[in-house]
């Protein structure tokens, strides 16, 4: 089976290819098929590489004479970390003038983009305070409620909907929960309010308010669902969208809220997701703590 890469930066280091296993320090030579591929780009085209596992690589026939002759005639290529002084196995990318390796390389990577959150954290702060003093703002968050299964193993459409609202303030706007299966259904809470009810009750609440929730996927779930019921419900929902502004970053409020903790996976140095806070007015505390600039201890 053929493992597919999408760019260099997700190949292992157990895997190489014929020109990287050939560079090497001691060089080597692959064995049999490729067992991995990954794209790439060369003089502006899409290429494929073939990838082989190291240790199914032979060690090529050059002797230790012949090597030791060429690595004295090398001249474009350095195996020694400018930084750690590592000596590897493979040529080293070449910047700043000096060689780095894969770990130094991904440690001024790293630092490059906690740098750059540090500026995202300034931009948020003002996105935040923008929305906080908008007095037509309502943050809402909706809870589905799953309707569990059939005998025979089919999923049930959803049975409920909590939602809760609060405005810019945090004074509340709505908190009740809307059934989509009838008082008795599978997975309906006790005391659940009929969709004709809960969509006049959030008509009322929302009416004329700029929505933000954590997700627009979120807010569809709601409204989807009571107008497949007859119960239309019309939101004007903001900032929601998961689509990347003009500068690269996403710009849904999950990933707004990610954005600004900052919070780094150590194995992989990508931005980890946020926990979500659960509530319409848990919300409208990390856009308060957002628009401070601060993230504050319980």
């Amino acid at each position: 089976m053929t493992v597919r890469y999408e760019d260099w930066g997700q190949v292992p280091w157990f895997m190489a290819s014929r020109t990287q296993l050939l560079t090497a320090d001691l060089p080597r030579e692959p064995v049999g098929r490729a067992g991995g591929q990954v794209r790439t780009y060369h003089r502006g085209r899409r290429q494929v590489v073939g990838l082989y596992r190291v240790e199914s690589s032979r060690p090529t026939a050059a002797s230790a004479r012949q090597l030791e002759a060429a690595a004295g005639r090398r001249t474009q290529e350095t195996h020694v970390c400018g930084e750690c002084g590592a000596c590897c196995d493979r040529p080293l990318v070449v910047r700043d003038g000096h060689g780095l390796c894969p770990m130094c390389r991904r440690m001024r990577e790293v630092a490059a983009f906690q740098a750059s959150l540090g500026e995202r954290r300034r931009q948020l702060a003002q996105w935040a305070q923008g929305l906080l003093g908008d007095a037509r703002l309502a943050v809402v968050w909706v809870e589905t409620v799953q309707g569990g299964h059939t005998p025979s193993g089919r999923a049930r459409p959803l049975a409920a909907a909590r939602v809760t609202a609060v405005d810019g303030e945090g004074n509340g706007l709505a908190d009740l929960v809307v059934r989509f299966a009838g008082a008795r259904g599978c997975g309906v809470p006790q005391g659940a309010c009929a969709p004709p009810e809960g969509a006049a009750v959030l008509e009322r609440a929302l009416d004329g308010r700029r929505v933000l929730a954590w997700t627009e996927a979120q807010v569809s779930a709601l409204t989807s669902r009571l107008e497949a019921l007859g119960c239309p419900l019309r939101l004007s929902v903001v900032s929601s969208r998961p689509e990347a502004d003009w500068d690269g970053w996403q710009t849904s409020v999950r990933d707004r809220v990610a954005q600004w903790r900052g919070q780094l996976d150590p194995a992989s140095g990508m931005l980890l997701p946020a926990w979500e806070p659960g509530r319409a007015d848990r919300l409208r505390l990390l856009l308060t703590r957002m628009a401070q600039g601060a993230c504050l201890d319980r």
